[in-house]
C-alpha cells in the first residue's frame, strides 16, 4: 500500500474505523488528518520513509497499535509528529525508529540508536550514562549478558539510563553487541550496544611512544570535513589502545588520532580570521579523528550557527548533551540554545538557557533570555 493509497481509504472510511495494515513495509509520509485507527501485525509492519515526518497526526481520537514507524536516511529524524491540538492519541506497542514530537505540550520521545563502547580492555569495567526523552514511566529490558542498566526519571520527560558492564567473561578480541529495549506509554524504542575487546599485542612487547610511530609524511589533508554524526550514536568515555587509533576520513585517508591537536589548532586559526567555513572544515576533522576532543562540539555547533545551518549545529549539539560523563559545559547549551530559538523551537532554546546559567551564570544570558521571551513575573527564571 503506498502513501497514496493510505491516504485514499482513510478519506473513503467512516471517522472511527479501523484499518488494518498487513506484514510488510509502507512508505510515507503520512497525515492523519480524521479519527482513525491503524492497527499492524507487530514490529514486521512498517511505516517508513527517507525523511521525517514520516506520520503526522493532524486529528484527535487517533489510535495506533501494532506496528514500527522510522526514517531511513536521518538515523534521529522525526518518526511521528502529533501536532498541537490533536490530543487525545492512543498509542499501543508502537515501536519508534528516530524521534517522536507533541506527544504531550513539550515533551517527546528519543532513545539513542547505538552505544557505542569503543574498543576496550577484557577486563575493564565500562560505566556510560545516557539522556533520553521518555514523557512517561519506562521499562527497560537488556539483552546483553553483563550489561544492567538502572533508569532514573529526571526534570523536563528526561530518563536518564545508567549502563554498566562487567567484560571480565569475554577474551580478548571479542566482539559485545547487544540491545536494550526501551517502553513507555505503548511506545518503544531499541538502543543497540555495541563495542569490543582489544587484541593483546603480546607479553613483554616494549611499548613504542606514540609520536615514534607516526609518519609525518601523512599529515592530513586542510579541509576534511565531517557533518554527519548523528545524535543518535551516542559515545562517552575513553576507548585507548597502545596501538595507533586510526580513523578513516571522509577523503578516504588513514589519519591517526594524535592529528585532532593540529586541527584544532588550525580551527582556531580559522575561527579568529573570521573564515567560519574552514574553521567548520577543521573541527568536522578533529571529531572524525578523536570523537571526545574537548570542546569540539561547542565549537562546532557555534560555527554551524554563523553559517545559518541551525538544523547541523543541533544535531551536533544533542549528541554531546546525550551524554553526562563528561558532563557538557555552559558553553555548548547556549550555542545550541540559538539553534533552537531560531528554528522555532522556543521551549528548548528557554531550557537550554536556563542549564547554562546553572552550570556557569552571566548576566548576559539573561539579558538574551529576557530578549527572548520577555521578563518572568517575579523577576527570575522560569
Amino acid at each position: 500500500m503506498s502513501a497514496f493509497d493510505l491516504t485514499a481509504e482513510i478519506a473513503q472510511q467512516p471517522r472511527g474505523v479501523t484499518i488494518q495494515l498487513d506484514y510488510g513495509e509502507f512508505r510515507g509520509p503520512w497525515v492523519l488528518d480524521r479519527p482513525v485507527r491503524l492497527q499492524g501485525r507487530g514490529p514486521a509492519t512498517v511505516l517508513w520513509s527517507p525523511h521525517g515526518p514520516v506520520l503526522t497526526v493532524e486529528s484527535s481520537d487517533v489510535h495506533l497499535a501494532d506496528l514500527a514507524i522510522e526514517t531511513t536516511e536521518e538515523v534521529d529524524g522525526l518518526a511521528l509528529l502529533v501536532e498541537a491540538g490533536a490530543h487525545p492519541v492512543g498509542f499501543s506497542k508502537v515501536r519508534i525508529g528516530g524521534r517522536a514530537e507533541g506527544l504531550h505540550p513539550g515533551r517527546r520521545w528519543w532513545v539513542p540508536a547505538v552505544i557505542e563502547l569503543g574498543r576496550i580492555q577484557p577486563t575493564q569495567r565500562i560505566e556510560r550514562t545516557v539522556i533520553c526523552d521518555i514523557p512517561e514511566p519506562a521499562s527497560i529490558r537488556v539483552e546483553l549478558d553483563g550489561l544492567q542498566v538502572t533508569a532514573t526519571e529526571q526534570a523536563g520527560g528526561r530518563l536518564a539510563l545508567r549502563l554498566v558492564l562487567d567484560t571480565g567473561g569475554l577474551s580478548a578480541g571479542s566482539a559485545i553487541e547487544g540491545q536494550v529495549h526501551v517502553e513507555a506509554g505503548g511506545l518503544s524504542g531499541i538502543i543497540r550496544v555495541a563495542g569490543s575487546t582489544m587484541v593483546d599485542a603480546g607479553a613483554g612487547a616494549a611499548p613504542v611512544p606514540l609520536l615514534q610511530r607516526l609518519s609525518r609524511d601523512h599529515a592530513p589533508a586542510r579541509d576534511a570535513t565531517l557533518t554527519g554524526l548523528p545524535r543518535s550514536v551516542v559515545t562517552s568515555g575513553p576507548a585507548v589502545t597502545p596501538d595507533v587509533d586510526a580513523s578513516q576520513g571522509p577523503a578516504g585517508s588513514t589519519r591517526p588520532a594524535a592529528y585532532a591537536d593540529e586541527h584544532a589548532e588550525m580551527a582556531r586559526a580559522y575561527e579568529q580570521a573570521g573564515e567560519v567555513e574552514r574553521a567548520r572544515g577543521e573541527w568536522g576533522a578533529v571529531l572524525a579523528l578523536d570523537p571526545h576532543y574537548p570542546s569540539a562540539r561547542e565549537h562546532l555547533t557555534r560555527c554551524f550557527n554563523k553559517l545559518g545551518r541551525f538544523d547541523d549545529a543541533i544535531r551536533i549539539a544533542e549528541r554531546a548533551l546525550a551524554v553526562i560523563d563528561p558532563a557538557p559545559g555552559a558553553g555548548l547549551y547556549r550555542a545550541v540554545a540559538i539553534a533552537y530559538q531560531r528554528v522555532g523551537r522556543l521551549h528548548e532554546a528557554r531550557w537550554a538557557l536556563d542549564r547554562s546559567q546553572e552550570i556557569s551564570f552571566d548576566p548576559k544570558i539573561n539579558a538574551l533570555r529576557k530578549a527572548w521571551f520577555g521578563p518572568h513575573p517575579d523577576g527570575g527564571t522560569e
